[in-house]
């Protein structure tokens, strides 16, 4: 599988999408019912995590779109 250069984004509208270089539409990643305030990506891309502007944190699996861990105050 080759590796392709990408930036993931964290919109106001809650949507994380990743914009590969080579490919001129957004993919979808997850929607989240809050404004992203920050995210990162594992190096493997298995995993995404957020902060929401409720200071809550979400990890995710990208794959199965499922949360592994909530860290809601």
């Amino acid at each position: 599988r080759q590796k392709r250069e990408s930036k993931v984004c964290g919109l106001s509208t809650g949507e994380v999408v990743i914009i590969n270089i080579d490919n001129q539409f957004p993919i979808d990643l997850y929607n989240h019912e809050i404004p992203i305030k920050l995210l990162d990506v594992s190096c493997d891309r298995k995993l995404l995590s957020i902060i929401d502007y409720n200071n809550d944190m979400f990890i995710l699996n990208i794959k199965e779109k499922e949360i592994l861990f909530s860290g809601v105050k």
